[in-house]
């Protein structure tokens, strides 16, 4: 009040504003969201990130970056040291270019988490960001958007993604979900905060299970569907085929599948179960090498439905299963 921070009550102005007319008007779902004036620049969204990790995707990364880095106030590339061509692409566009073989560290044949987690680390000062790969093009409107509404910060936010051709092995419903095509997030929210900047998960050895670890840590109640706009995803061929790298890393471990209610399915790699497998969780996070004769002792079936991994109940989350070769 001393600062003179107050507006006077004016019943003529305060009935004029009663007839909501933009979304703007509510933080979160509508329903139960907190009105906010429709003037009110100070909830809304001062600047816009974008992590994005290439190793090997510099053909990708060539097309969809000259479409997507002026969307964003900030652009991360996470690369290889040895990947020259999507160096020589970040640069010329403009991006920051982060480098790291992290990606290869504990015999992991391609850690995404770690290398988001270094891409993280390098942003300066972030508001919003967005997490998307190297294969996805988003909408030209989408920063027009983003920056003409206003975000509850305690949200996870994702939209839908159409691919440019048929994806072998792959469930539709994967392009709806809070997959790591967009994710779009607060640093502050409470779901994450205690662990900026390495919000990641560095358990999975491949580019697979860490974005449905990333989504699972809001819980459904705090993830909303943006149907304003969706992104573009230049496919690849199947399901799952560059997860461990383009390039092969002999000896180290891949992700063969996964682990749900219904068994081990995996993307083709191999015709058998090897003998040793190592099993990641998509909640916690949990990891474990075994024998895999020895699975039912690790992962059940619970009688309600859902799985039971190292004695911790996980519900429909699945476990990312990986073998050595």
């Amino acid at each position: 009040m001393k600062k003179g921070k107050y507006e006077l009550f004016d019943a003529v102005l305060h009935q004029q504003k009663r007839s909501v007319e933009t979304r703007d008007n509510y933080v979160g779902e509508a329903s139960n969201g907190r009105r906010v004036g429709i003037g009110n620049d100070s909830i809304r969204p001062k600047k816009l990130s974008c992590v994005v990790v290439s190793v090997g995707y510099g053909k990708y990364l060539a097309e969809t970056l000259p479409k997507n880095i002026d969307l964003f106030d900030e652009f991360v590339v996470v690369s290889s040291t040895e990947d020259l061509e999507t160096h020589e692409i970040a640069r010329a566009h403009g991006a920051k270019l982060v480098l790291s073989d992290r990606c290869y560290e504990d015999d992991h044949a391609f850690n995404k988490g770690k290398m988001l987690n270094d891409g993280l680390a390098a942003l300066k000062e972030p508001d919003w960001i967005v997490l998307t790969d190297a294969d996805v093009i988003h909408a030209p409107q989408l920063r027009e958007l983003f920056f003409a509404h206003s975000w509850n910060p305690g949200c996870l936010y994702f939209t839908g993604r159409f691919d440019d051709q048929p994806v072998q092995g792959q469930n539709d419903k994967v392009n709806a979900q809070p997959n790591g095509y967009f994710q779009l997030f607060h640093p502050k929210a409470r779901a994450i905060r205690e662990r900026w900047p390495n919000l990641m998960c560095e358990e999975f050895c491949s580019a697979g299970g860490v974005d449905s670890w990333f989504w699972q840590q809001w819980g459904w109640e705090r993830m909303v569907a943006v149907g304003e706009f969706s992104v573009h995803h230049l496919a690849s061929d199947s399901l799952g085929q560059n997860w461990n790298g383009v390039a092969h890393q002999p000896g180290k471990w891949r992700q063969l599948g996964v682990l749900t209610v219904h068994g081990i399915s995996g993307f083709g790699e191999v015709t058998e179960l090897p003998q040793v497998l190592k099993l990641t969780d998509t909640l916690y996070g949990q990891s474990v090498v075994i024998e895999v004769k020895d699975l039912d002792n690790y992962a059940r079936v619970l009688p309600g439905g859902g799985l039971e991994f190292l004695g911790k109940a996980l519900g429909h989350s699945h476990v990312h299963v990986a073998y050595k070769a």
